[in-house]
């Protein structure tokens, strides 16, 4: 399966509802190609560790050791 890819529509309803970039520390990752990289995972089921390198790598955008990874 080839890269999956927000239309223009789809990607101006979810960016209202993403937080604003935080102003100091690190830049985050690109927030459309992570969401890209979501549904990838979730369209294909691929795990994260198997997503093409365009999506960029899993721990950049969410280390590890965030509680936000625990889904129980």
């Amino acid at each position: 399966m080839g890269r999956i890819h927000l239309d223009f529509q789809a990607w101006a309803f979810i960016r209202p509802h993403l937080p604003p970039p935080a102003r100091t520390g690190r830049p985050r990752a690109d927030d459309r190609r992570t969401i890209e990289g979501i549904l990838s995972v979730l369209i294909t089921g691929w795990s994260f560790q198997d997503l093409p390198r365009q999506y960029g790598t899993p721990t950049k955008r969410l280390p590890t050791t965030s509680p936000a990874l625990v889904f129980c």
